[in-house]
Order: structure tokens, then sequence, then C-alpha cells
């Protein structure tokens, strides 16, 4: 059974839905962001999408309102839907950014439970049925999984996925004592990779069992796999199998695959993953993202699906930033969308990994 992308509202370094990847439009560079590693101060590219240097509570509740309207209103949803479909929320951060900024203001940490943020949707919209994931950089793409999978087995008709990622330091200098993160403001994830710029982003996304608009958006194959071998990096055996897994569960073979929207952050595994791409995927086009937002962590799955939709209404998928640098890899960057089948995979510390089959065609 496939599950249909209905709307979705986003807001990344790019820009805020519409406003985001106008045509023949320039990609906006990562931002600098200091880190105060053991009282030395040191500049890094990060691909800002909020004002605030630390989003509050506040400001989180009142950008959560609006794009989960916003994503209402697209997918021809009524307002009070939202009291009564499944809400499903993915991120890393949840309330450390806000801890950080009490904290820097001499305020209380411990206010309020860590969950605050579900509790806050389930108070706003009376809705009992608010759901946290938190499986590192997977958190929202499990949050997408469990939403189809819901609707396939008919416990709701609808559902909203919620993926959001702010700035905060614990897990920013954290990333750099790993020494991790790219000192380079140029992000060549597959072609160059030199390390991670990772990025701010928010998306809501509505799943349903019904398609809606004029193309339809199709998630299928929802496959999910462990990988045991290590905290910080996935294996290519563990890519291989959740590959395989994804197109079994599809049932579809790896030459049907038009289209592959890679993991690819520009860390260390990346040689590793286009090897295993160029085995199972040779003729695949390659889609690359993190070069307009960063890594957005948790809000990956919600934020790179909302994208997805934006480039299907568009027509195009955008240009690469550094377009020259990817001659000898395979993309559909620059490319015009045309009806086919996607291989979508997220990747995750700790070895959470997950993956579906999306499929975009004219109605009938």
């Amino acid at each position: 059974m496939a599950v249909y992308v209905t709307g979705a509202s986003f807001v990344c370094a790019q820009g805020e839905n519409e406003a985001a990847f106008p045509p023949n439009g320039s990609i906006k560079p990562p931002a600098v962001q200091v880190s105060q590693m053991l009282g030395q101060t040191t500049e890094w590219p990060y691909f800002k999408a909020f004002g605030q240097d630390l989003l509050t509570l506040p400001d989180l509740f009142a950008l959560l309102e609006k794009h989960m309207l916003q994503t209402a209103s697209a997918a021809g949803w009524e307002e009070e839907e939202l009291g009564c479909v499944p809400i499903l929320i993915g991120s890393t951060a949840y309330v450390v950014s806000d801890q950080e900024s009490r904290f820097g203001s001499g305020q209380d940490v411990y206010a309020y439970p860590p969950n605050e943020i579900s509790e806050h949707l389930r108070r706003r919209w009376n809705n009992p049925h608010v759901y946290s994931f938190a499986t590192s950089c997977t958190s929202s793409a499990q949050a997408i999984g469990y939403g189809c999978k819901m609707i396939e087995n008919g416990f709701a008709d609808k559902a909203l996925v919620i993926g959001f990622e702010m700035f905060n330091r614990f897990t920013f200098e954290h990333f750099q004592a790993m020494q991790l993160l790219s000192s380079g403001a140029h992000s060549l994830p597959l072609a160059d990779p030199q390390g991670i710029i990772l990025g701010e982003g928010l998306a809501c996304v509505a799943l349903s069992a019904q398609p809606g608009g004029n193309r339809h958006y199709a998630i299928s194959g929802i496959s999910s796999l462990t990988d045991h071998e290590s905290l910080t990096n996935s294996s290519d055996d563990a890519l291989r199998r959740l590959i395989a897994g994804i197109l079994k569960q599809a049932g579809v073979d790896a030459a049907q695959i038009q289209t592959v929207k890679v993991h690819a952050t520009g860390g260390i595994g990346d040689e590793a993953e286009e090897a295993v791409l160029r085995e199972m995927l040779p003729h695949s086009y390659r889609l690359i993202l993190k070069p307009y937002t960063g890594h957005p962590l948790g809000a990956a799955g919600a934020l790179e699906t909302a994208l997805m939709l934006r480039f299907i209404q568009n027509g195009r998928f955008p240009a690469l930033p550094d377009a020259a640098d990817y001659t000898d890899l395979p993309t559909a960057h620059g490319q015009p969308v045309s009806d086919g089948l996607c291989l979508h995979y997220f990747l995750g510390f700790g070895g959470s990994n997950i993956g579906w089959v999306s499929e975009w065609c004219e109605a009938v």
C-alpha cells in the first residue's frame, strides 16, 4: 500500500516554502558559527535558518503552529483535523536550545519536563495522539515511517509529521570535539567529503491514504535496519542490506530506480556510501541535499521530504552550488523532474537506519 505526501511546509537556510529555491536563483552559502571549546574561539560554517542564535520554546511553539497550519491548508485539511490526526515529532534538539538560553539568562533550566513540546501540542490541539522520536539523525525519518505504518495498518487515514533542529552549543561542540566538522564553507558530499556542515531547519509533512493535487507523491517499501558496527558511522554492508530490504519491500528492481536521494553528509562515510551506490544502483542519478541545508540531524527526514515535494511542484531539481565538482557523478541536479521512482534512505548515529521508495506521477 502506498501512502501519499499531500502537503508540506518548511523553513531552511535557503528560505521558506515558495521563497526557497527560486527559478534561476542562487544558492545561499553557509553562515559562520563560533565554537568556544575549552575557551578557544574558532569559526565554522553553519547553515542558519532562524534569526535567533538559541531558539526558545515560545519561539519554537510559534513556528510549529505556523507550519502545522500551513501544511494542513496545503493538504486541504480543516484546522480541526489537527486535533485528531496522529502527530509524530522527530528531533535531536527538542528543549536543549531553550535550556541553554535559560541557563545563559540565569533562569531555572529544569522548569518543565523533557517532553514539554509534545505536551504543548497535545494541549494546543486537544490531541492525545502526539508521539516523539529521538533516533539521532533519523528521528523525523522514523516518524514518517511510523506515520505511514499507522495509515497502512488502518489505525489512521492521515498523519502529520514534524521535524525540527536548531542550533545548540551542546550538539555543536560535541561534533567539533569529535573532529567531524568541515572547516571549509564549500559542502561537497560524495564528491570531496572534507567534514560535515551542520544546519538548522523545520518541516511539517502531511501523510494520507488518499492522493491529492495534480501530481501524486507516494511513499512505499518502508524498511528499517539497525547497524551494530559503529556509534558514529554506518557500515557499507548495513547500507547494502538496507537498500536491498527497501527494494524488496517496495517490490521493485534496482534497475527501476531513477533517482537516489542520498544520505551523504560530507563525512567519513561518504566514500563507502558512494561505493555501495556504484555497486547496487550504477545507473541511478544522485540527489544530494546537504549542500543546501547542511546536515539538519533529526529534522532531515521531514525536511528532505518537504524539499522533494517542493522540487516536484517546481518541476525541476535545483542546481548544485559547486556543480563543476560533481562532473564524475551522475546527478539529477538542474534536470526536469520526470515521473519515476526515487530511493530515499537516512542513516543515523547509533545505527538507526531507514528508507523507502517514492514515486511521483501525474494524476490520472
